[in-house]
């Protein structure tokens, strides 16, 4: 909290509601959010192991506090859970410190969902249509993308190059 100015830096995050890293499958030492992480309450946050390690120099950052946002308007947030690292824009990219605020706290005009479903992509696309028109119908409906489908896309290039490669060999 106190320390000086070069050790501040902007973190990547991404802001999410309660049962996302369990929709996930992530372990996560401590807690995910809750329904009581509202706007007025305690500022939370969940870290990855690599900001963990950047801000307090050990994984151990649970209950721990650190500030966050401008130095007009900074947030003391508590770290309620503590996740391992992993790749979160490019299969291919180093590991970095990474944080996680919650909705609630943190309003954003434009959200993705994520879904975990035993459901057909086609039935689930139909399930979550209903949904939304039973809330409003004059909403749009999104595009669904299974996840190992967004996943392969983003690793083409590198299929590709090993392709030509076993080709040329």
């Amino acid at each position: 909290d106190d320390g000086p100015p070069e050790r501040a830096f902007s973190p990547s995050m991404n802001i999410v509601s309660p049962g996302y890293f369990a929709t996930l499958g992530a372990a996560l030492a401590g807690r995910d959010f809750a329904d009581a992480d509202r706007a007025g309450g305690p500022d939370v946050v969940v870290v990855n192991r690599r900001f963990a390690e950047r801000v307090f120099g050990t994984a151990d950052a649970l209950d721990r506090t650190f500030r966050y946002g401008t130095p007009e308007a900074p947030r003391t947030l508590r770290v309620v859970g503590v996740v391992g690292d992993g790749r979160y824009a490019s299969w291919h990219e180093q590991p970095e410190p990474f944080m996680w605020l919650p909705l609630a706290q943190w309003p954003a005009p434009q959200q993705n969902i994520l879904l975990r479903s035993p459901l057909p992509h086609a039935e689930l696309a139909r399930a979550v249509a209903a949904a939304i028109a039973a809330v409003d119908p004059d909403l749009p409906v999104p595009q669904l993308h299974a996840m190992q489908d967004t996943i392969a896309l983003s690793i083409l290039p590198q299929r590709i190059a090993a392709l030509a490669g076993g080709a040329i060999g």
